[in-house]
């Protein structure tokens, strides 16, 4: 697994993780070819034992903000493809945060399937 160090400004998401700056992640394999040719990303590759230590501050700190049994609505909307999202939502699975989801979907597909699980639960 690669392991990639945000150098961007402001929050960036993609294929289920969030990255603040400074941020240093292992992704998988073509999540990281994807973005080690973005300029706000780079490859951590032999880090020193001091890189090593931020890391684990950087994981301690993302375990902080988002406890594993909290739900993420941006990691369930980014995941590709977005059938496999939209028939989570018609079967249920994310009732209990529509409001969160539909604030971070941006797919019209998602869009449609919230709007159209909200009216079945209204019934």
């Amino acid at each position: 697994m690669p392991r990639l160090r945000y150098t961007g400004g402001g929050t960036y998401r993609v294929g289920g993780y969030g990255f603040e700056p400074g941020d240093v992640k292992d992704v998988g394999d073509d999540l990281g070819e994807y973005l080690a040719d973005h300029d706000d990303f780079e490859v951590v590759d032999g880090a020193a034992e001091s890189d090593q230590a931020d890391d684990s501050e950087a994981t301690t700190e993302d375990a902080d903000e988002a406890p594993a049994d909290e739900f993420d609505a941006g990691a369930f909307v980014d995941r590709t493809p977005m059938d496999d999202v939209v028939e989570d939502i018609r079967a249920g699975e994310a009732d209990d945060h529509l409001d969160a989801v539909a604030e971070v979907a941006e797919r019209v597909g998602v869009q449609d399937a919230i709007g159209k699980r909200r009216a079945e639960l209204e019934d």
